[in-house]
């Protein structure tokens, strides 16, 4: 999955999140105000995870980069202590 995808998904699933939280906080009764505050709250909850996500998703590529290139270049350093 692309981090743009990823990403989409993620936006997706928020939205839907907020959707149907607020349909349950109108079906308990809570006022207006407390909807409109809890929305915002979680929206921004979901905003820091999902850069959170992206964040850790970013490391995991590098560190996977990093790994590939030591892997890559372990031969050749095998090769020349042999010599």
């Amino acid at each position: 999955m692309t981090q743009a995808s990823f990403t989409t998904v993620l936006a997706i699933a928020s939205i839907v999140f907020l959707v149907y939280m607020n349909r349950w906080m109108v079906h308990q009764g809570f006022p207006s105000p407390v909807r409109l505050k809890v929305s915002v709250m979680l929206a921004i909850v979901a905003v820091l995870a999902s850069w959170g996500l992206m964040w850790m998703l970013r490391m995991y590529v590098l560190h996977q980069d990093v790994k590939r290139e030591r892997d890559a270049d372990a031969p050749i350093k095998v090769a020349l202590t042999s010599l």
